[in-house]
C-alpha cells in the first residue's frame, strides 16, 4: 500500500536501518562466527519488513488492514523469527566454542579412573527436540592402548567416549530424545487410539516425526518409570500396614470417601506361548464427597450428581496385587480423615474380600444398577426377551429393593417363578444372598450416599478399554501396563506431578517451571 509520506523520509529512515544493521554485523564479524552474522542481518531485516509492511497497511484510510490481515502478518511474522533463530542456533550447535575445554575435563576425569584417551575423531549426530529435530557435530574419544581399553569396559563404558554428549545430558538419555520431546510422545502415545494414530497427531500438531515403533519404545520406558514410582509408594504403604507404623489423619472431615474398583479381562500375547491370554485389568478410582455436585434435573424430575475431581490406579494383574495400590490411593485421598469410606461394588467376590482385609470400617454397598442388571436378564429369559411383558414387574423388583424392602421382593420372586425357570432364579437369589448387607438403599440415600457406580463403569471404557481393548490388538502385559499408567495419570490431573516432575528427575535434569520455554 502506497502512504501520504514524502518518499524521500523513507529514504532517509531506510538507510539508518542499514547503518543500525551494519554495525551490528561489523560487531558479529569481531565477536562471533561470520554465520552468526548474516542470520542476526536477515533476523533485523525480517522484522523491519513486518514493521514496513503494517505500517504500510494502516496509513491508508481507503483499503486498511484489517484484522485478519494483521493476524496473517504476526504468524507470519513469528514463523519467519522461529525460522532464523532456528538457524542461529543449528550453525552455533555445529561449532561449541567449549568442546575443546570439554574435552580436556573428560581426558583428566578418565585419567583419574586409570583410562588415557585419544581423539578419534568428529563425527556427526542429531537430538530429537519439541522444536524439531537439531544436528550438531562433536569429537569422539578411543582408549589409547588395549589396556585403557580393558579398563574402560571394566567402569562400564564401551566403544566411544563422547564429551559433548554427556555435557548436553544426551549420554543418559535414550532414543537421543530429549525429556520434554518424550513427554509429549508418551501423552500422545496414551491418548490416541493407536500408536499409529499419535504418529499422525504429532506429526501434524507439533512437527515431530517419529516412527509408530519409537513412539512404542519411548512410552513403554515413560510409563515403566511412572508405574515404578506408584509401586514403590504402594509396596512403602503396604509394609506400613503390616508394622503398625501407618499413621491416618484424624477423623474430622465431614462426608464420605468413595473409592469404585471394576475389572476387565485384556488380551495378551505371552513369550513362548501360543493364541492369546486374557489378563486381569484392573481400576480403582476414588473420590470424596467434597467433589460431587449435585442438582435436580427438572425433566427426569430425578436428583443427578457429577464428580468433579477423581483419581484412579490400574493394575494388569491379581487381586492381592492390586490391593497395595487402591489402598495406596485411598491414603493419598484422605482415608482415614473422612467420617464414613463407601465402597461402591459390583458384587464381585474379591472385593468383598479387598474390603474385608483392607477396609474393615467401610461402608460396602453393590451397586444398584448391576443388581438391576441381574433382575432383567433374569425377566429376559423367563419372557423370551419380550420387554413389554416383563417390564412391569421388573419395575416392581426394582422399587421394592430401591426402598429396602428386599424380603418382600425375594418372596414376590419365588411366588412368581414356575418350575422351569427355579435353577435361573436359585442363581439370582445367589447373588442377591451374597450382598444381603450391602443393599439397604434407602437408609443409604437417607445418608447422603452414592449407590451406583456408574463413574468406575464409564471409566473402564475411557481409561481402559477404549485405548487397550480395540479389535485385534494383542499386547504385551508389560506395554499394557505403561499405557494404562499414563492415561490414569493424564485422567486423574496428575500429569504433571507423577509423570512430569519424576521423569526429569530420573534423568538427573532440571523441571521447567511455568512459563518456562
Amino acid at each position: 500500500m502506497e502512504t501520504n509520506k514524502d518518499p524521500n523520509d523513507k529514504i532517509k529512515i531506510q538507510d539508518k536501518v542499514d547503518d543500525i544493521i551494519s554495525c551490528i554485523v561489523e560487531f558479529f564479524r569481531n565477536q562471533g562466527t561470520l554465520d552468526d552474522a548474516i542470520i542476526i542481518k536477515e533476523h533485523m531485516a525480517i522484522i523491519i519488513e513486518y514493521l514496513r509492511r503494517l505500517g504500510a497497511g494502516t496509513s491508508d484510510a481507503s483499503a486498511f488492514m484489517s484484522v485478519d490481515q494483521i493476524e496473517r502478518l504476526l504468524l507470519e511474522l513469528r514463523s519467519a523469527q522461529a525460522d532464523a533463530g532456528l538457524r542461529a542456533l543449528l550453525v552455533r550447535m555445529r561449532n561449541v566454542k567449549a568442546e575443546s575445554g570439554i574435552i580436556a575435563q573428560k581426558k583428566s576425569e578418565y585419567r583419574q579412573k586409570g583410562v588415557r584417551l585419544r581423539i578419534f575423531c568428529r563425527s556427526g549426530s542429531s537430538v530429537m527436540t519439541l522444536a524439531g529435530r537439531v544436528p550438531y557435530e562433536r569429537m569422539a574419544l578411543v582408549p589409547s592402548r588395549p589396556a585403557d581399553k580393558a579398563r574402560l569396559r571394566e567402569i562400564g563404558t564401551d566403544g566411544y567416549v563422547y564429551p559433548l554428549d554427556e555435557a548436553l545430558g544426551l549420554s543418559d538419555l535414550p532414543y537421543k530424545i530429549t525429556v520434554g520431546a518424550m513427554l509429549e510422545i508418551a501423552k500422545e502415545s496414551a491418548r490416541c487410539d493407536s500408536y499409529e494414530e499419535a504418529e499422525r497427531t504429532l506429526r501434524d500438531r507439533t512437527g515431530l516425526k517419529v516412527n509408530d515403533d519409537t513412539l512404542r519404545e519411548v512410552t513403554n520406558t515413560v510409563g515403566a518409570i511412572v508405574f515404578c514410582n506408584d509401586a514403590i509408594v504402594a509396596e512403602s504403604a503396604r509394609k506400613a500396614t503390616d508394622t503398625g507404623s501407618l499413621g491416618l489423619g484424624a477423623t474430622g472431615r465431614q462426608g464420605a470417601l468413595y473409592l469404585e474398583v471394576d475389572a476387565a479381562l485384556l488380551p495378551t500375547r505371552q513369550d513362548g506361548q501360543k493364541g492369546v491370554v486374557y489378563k486381569d485389568n484392573r481400576l480403582g478410582m476414588a473420590f470424596s464427597s467434597d467433589n460431587i455436585y449435585w442438582w435436580k434435573h427438572k425433566q427426569l424430575n430425578k436428583v443427578l450428581y457429577s464428580i468433579l475431581k477423581k483419581e484412579y490406579t490400574c493394575l494388569i494383574g491379581n487381586s492381592n496385587d492390586f490391593n497395595k495400590f487402591i489402598f495406596s490411593l485411598a491414603i493419598r485421598n484422605g482415608y482415614g480423615s473422612y467420617q464414613t469410606t463407601v465402597l461402591i461394588s459390583d458384587g464381585a467376590t474379591w472385593i468383598r474380600k479387598m474390603k474385608d482385609s483392607l477396609f474393615p470400617d467401610a461402608q460396602l454397598i453393590l451397586n444398584f444398577y448391576h443388581l438391576k442388571k441381574h433382575i432383567i436378564n433374569y425377566y429376559m429369559i423367563i419372557y423370551n426377551f419380550n420387554k413389554y411383558i416383563y417390564l412391569e414387574k421388573y419395575n416392581h423388583i426394582n422399587n421394592l429393593f430401591y426402598d429396602s424392602k428386599s424380603d418382600e421382593a425375594i418372596e414376590f420372586l419365588k411366588k412368581n417363578c414356575s418350575k422351569k425357570y427355579i435353577a435361573d432364579l436359585d442363581i439370582l437369589l445367589e447373588y442377591i444372598d451374597h450382598n444381603i448387607n450391602n443393599i439397604d438403599y434407602a437408609a443409604y440415600r437417607r445418608s447422603g450416599f452414592c449407590v451406583g457406580s456408574g463413574a468406575i463403569e464409564s471409566s473402564t471404557m475411557t481409561v481402559l478399554q477404549r485405548r487397550l481393548r480395540h479389535g485385534a490388538m494383542r499386547w504385551n502385559a508389560s506395554s499394557a501396563q505403561a499405557v494404562a499408567t499414563l492415561l490414569a495419570k493424564a485422567r486423574s490431573g496428575l500429569w504433571e506431578s507423577d509423570v512430569v516432575k519424576p521423569l526429569f528427575s530420573y534423568y538427573g535434569q532440571q523441571c521447567p517451571g511455568p512459563g518456562d520455554n
